[in-house]
């Protein structure tokens, strides 16, 4: 190896290791905010699409509570809220 040459390997370095998590984290991140607003703009969810489209607030066939925005996008259809919903599962679960 010549002189002047630094063979020693990146372990050595730790402060390049930092740069290069805290790159990765910073990608991660930019990646899910991408994925969100992408969501947000096909309207997917959210109370003014459904007032737009003149239908009511989803409510919960259980408890009569409106089912948050949230839920009804992770599980379109829902006619339950969360709460509601493990209770029903548990029961079902349970006469099978």
């Amino acid at each position: 190896m010549g002189k002047g040459f630094d063979s020693s390997p990146i372990t050595h370095h730790p402060s390049l290791i930092m740069d290069m998590f805290d790159q990765a984290q910073e990608h991660e991140q930019w990646m899910r905010d991408q994925a969100l607003a992408a969501q947000r703009a096909r309207g997917l969810c959210g109370r003014q699409l459904a007032a737009d489209r003149g239908q009511a607030p989803s409510y919960c066939l259980d408890c009569g509570e409106e089912i948050p925005d949230a839920r009804r996008c992770a599980v379109p259809g829902t006619e339950r809220c969360v709460d509601c919903a493990k209770i029903y599962e548990l029961k079902n679960k349970r006469r099978r």
